[in-house]
């Protein structure tokens, strides 16, 4: 089973940022009150994941990158029961609650305080006709209770389409309104705009619009962010999409309004492998009337297919160079374990804050904010003990990186950290899994290490690398391009 959602889901979080619309970041929707900016696209970081409602919104309006999440239930009839979040400040343990059928019932959070769990917040979720989501409640422990905080309620059709959500606060005594959303969709299904309103004097007002446009297929070819002032929609950004005729998406541009025209912005092309995975996603910038190189993002996966890696690189002095990474651990049953993020700090990988999208096959897409998110599986409708897992086998201890360059021909350098003096192997497999090289097999120190992979004896193609240290490994993919 491929784990190509965590590639998709990842990938377009950064791709929304880089070619579609730019929300800004922000955990709540009273963030959009002010107009959003391109600058934080230069940043480096992918902390601009739009979490929440907002990601909601841009996912309705890019069906063609943000895929469909299956069935709660996986395969092995199991579900995540928590998620341990790390981050540098803090240790936060999610603990989910979950019926008989894989629906979330409750998102419990603790940290880890002197020495101890204790409360922070608690979700908790109300449904509608059996799987529509009805009201979520999101609550805060203070003074040893339960205290309101903000909740989101969802209005169906009678097809059972969303055409509306509302986000209250709490203002100490009732609930207060704070957002409106409303959503349209064409008779083929697809929503074709998003308009968020506030409360204003008694009154709900148009603040926001985002719009969609399909074309015979049902892709979607353009997205449009509008904002309201006075009594006209005024453009901001645009962005249009392409595909190539077996309808995969080659890349898009993003347009910024100047009052009487567009004019360029940011674009994007994406990449595939031989096995029709998406592997890359490279972006430019519109300078001094030319486009120039930005971002590129490199997708590693293994034998199978899996996702194991994304890795971000700046372009520097006329080169790609390392910046930033996700690393992902699957079980034995091909299920997220663990991930990770992590900024390239010469002369290694440091691990750092940013946004963590969490998207398994027995949980909704989610966002958590730290260095390290891990899974751990339970039984839909039991309790499960929590297991903390080991900080020894985390990635921000040992890491393997991408090969760069990559694709190459002939030979190409490999970058790999060793946490303490272990016996490693490294060693390179062909697509049918067999063995073709043998490039380490020994104890090694301490510390980063790098080997250069010499393939002039091998036909073109894709290839893996695996890295195993004791009981650990990880495996990336290569291309040789003759």
């Amino acid at each position: 089973m491929r784990n190509t959602r965590n590639t998709l889901l990842h990938l377009t979080a950064i791709a929304l940022m880089l070619m579609a619309v730019p929300l800004p970041a922000a955990a709540q929707p009273e963030a959009l009150s002010t107009i959003p900016s391109l600058d934080m696209l230069e940043s480096g970081t992918v902390s601009a994941v739009f979490p929440g409602v907002l990601g909601d919104m841009v996912a309705r309006l890019t069906p063609n990158v943000f895929p469909a999440v299956p069935a709660r239930l996986d395969w092995s009839g199991h579900v995540i029961d928590s998620i341990l979040v790390r981050s540098l400040k803090d240790t936060v343990l999610h603990i989910l609650s979950f019926d008989a059928t894989g629906l979330t019932m409750m998102d419990t959070t603790k940290l880890w305080k002197d020495g101890t769990w204790v409360n922070s917040t608690l979700d908790s979720i109300v449904y509608y006709k059996g799987r529509m989501k009805l009201r979520d409640y999101h609550r805060r422990w203070v003074g040893g209770d339960w205290v309101n905080v903000f909740r989101a309620s969802f209005i169906y059709d009678a097809s059972g389409k969303q055409i509306a959500y509302n986000y209250d606060f709490w203002d100490g005594q009732q609930w207060a309104y704070g957002s409106h959303y409303l959503v349209t969709y064409d008779l083929a299904g697809n929503v074709l705009s998003i308009v968020v309103e506030r409360f204003v004097d008694f009154t709900w007002v148009s603040t926001w619009r985002l719009s969609g446009v399909y074309d015979a297929k049902g892709k979607q070819v353009q997205a449009l962010l509008e904002m309201k002032l006075g009594d006209l929609w005024i453009n901001l950004y645009r962005a249009t999409f392409t595909f190539d005729d077996q309808g995969k998406q080659l890349g898009g541009l993003l347009e910024k309004w100047s009052g009487t025209a567009w004019s360029n912005s940011w674009r994007s092309s994406i990449g595939y492998n031989l096995l029709g995975l998406t592997a890359t996603l490279v972006t430019e910038k519109w300078v001094t009337n030319q486009w120039t190189n930005v971002w590129r993002v490199n997708v590693g996966y293994d034998l199978l297919g899996n996702q194991l890696s994304v890795l971000g690189e700046k372009w520097l002095n006329g080169a790609w160079t390392d910046n930033w990474r996700f690393i992902f651990e699957l079980d034995k049953a091909m299920r997220l374990m663990r991930e990770t993020f992590s900024q390239w700090q010469g002369p290694g990988w440091v691990p750092a804050d940013t946004y963590l999208l969490v998207a398994d096959a027995g949980l909704d897409p989610q966002i958590y904010y730290g260095y390290s998110a891990s899974c751990m599986f339970g039984t839909p409708g039991t309790v499960n003990d929590v297991r903390l897992p080991s900080e020894e086998t985390s990635p921000a201890a040992y890491s393997l990186s991408q090969n760069y360059p990559n694709p190459f021909n002939p030979a190409t350098t490999i970058r790999y950290s060793v946490p303490r003096q272990s016996h490693v192997t490294l060693e390179v497999f062909n697509t049918l899994g067999q063995s073709v090289v043998h490039l380490i097999d020994g104890d090694l120190e301490p510390g980063p290490h790098e080997i250069r992979f010499d393939a002039r004896n091998l036909p073109s193609g894709v290839y893996f690398y695996r890295l195993r240290i004791g009981s650990v490994a990880q495996t990336m993919s290569m291309i040789v391009l003759r």
